[in-house]
């Protein structure tokens, strides 16, 4: 959130009242607007190409944690490319609108998200922190 436009602890509250977020970028590096909405299940939308480029398809899996939007192409977006992701969106809006789906959506990308975090109280995770440090660290 650029410029301190919104108080990181408004954060949470604004997205439990969303409807979703759009998240636009076809790339992410670490894609934080993308872990708080899932974190305050939000539902999410995002392109394919997200997915795809940021190898993110263990966590955003389209029609269960997220929807989408979009094509897997490195090529640029047409103007039919651009009409079709604008419709692909509402339409996307439009099924969230029904309070069912927008919580199954926003539920299961919240347990998705907790699922596949490392977490200190899990001796598993702690291992498993430990061996990708001695992986990628060595001494």
């Amino acid at each position: 959130y650029p410029d301190g436009l919104i108080g990181h602890l408004k954060v949470r509250g604004m997205l439990s009242r969303s409807l979703a977020i759009v998240h636009l970028k076809s790339n992410d590096a670490p894609g934080y607007s993308c872990y708080e909405s899932l974190a305050a299940a939000c539902p999410l939308i995002v392109p394919r190409r997200l997915i795809w480029r940021c190898q993110m398809a263990d966590l955003l899996i389209p029609g269960e944690t997220c929807l989408v939007f979009d094509r897997e192409t490195h090529e640029g977006l047409t103007e039919q490319d651009v009409l079709d992701c604008t419709r692909e969106i509402r339409e996307n809006l439009d099924r969230l609108r029904d309070p069912e789906e927008n919580q199954r959506i926003g539920m299961a990308g919240h347990k998705r998200l907790q699922e596949i975090m490392w977490s200190k109280d899990k001796k598993e995770d702690v291992e498993s922190l430990r061996e990708f440090f001695k992986r990628n660290f060595p001494e």
